[in-house]
């Protein structure tokens, strides 16, 4: 008996099927591995990125959602609009919602521009 398991086991037909069957199995895990990181279906969760507790966060959040587009929108119509020069700066009469609205016009930019660079090194195994 044991001399039959070892002539099974040497047979080339036999070890042929098994490495078919072992290759369609690792090209299967490949094709659910691919599947699975479609980037679309991709579930984002904040806490993985940001180490702080609930509430200091939401704080935080809620601090940089108004104030960095402020002062994006300050820098932007500083360096555009009056060409550096303060004294045309401060002749502006413009309000914190327009300069609010501007920053946040490029803070939405600058965050497309990253989705988008995102998408196209997804899945190369690189930095994103």
């Amino acid at each position: 008996m044991e001399n039959d398991i070892k002539t099974i086991t040497n047979d080339p037909y036999l070890n042929t099927a098994r490495l078919t069957i072992k290759n369609k199995r690792y090209r299967d895990l490949y094709i659910k591995k691919r599947i699975d990181r479609n980037f679309l279906k991709k579930k984002i969760d904040i806490d993985e990125y940001i180490f702080m507790s609930k509430g200091v966060s939401t704080l935080l959040f809620g601090l940089i959602f108004i104030y960095l587009p402020y002062l994006l929108g300050v820098i932007f119509i500083f360096i555009f609009i009056s060409g550096l020069q303060l004294h045309i700066f401060e002749r502006l009469n413009y309000t914190f919602t327009l300069f609010w609205a501007i920053g946040y016009e490029i803070v939405a930019i600058f965050i497309l521009l990253s989705i988008l660079k995102s998408t196209f090194n997804f899945g190369k195994g690189g930095i994103d």
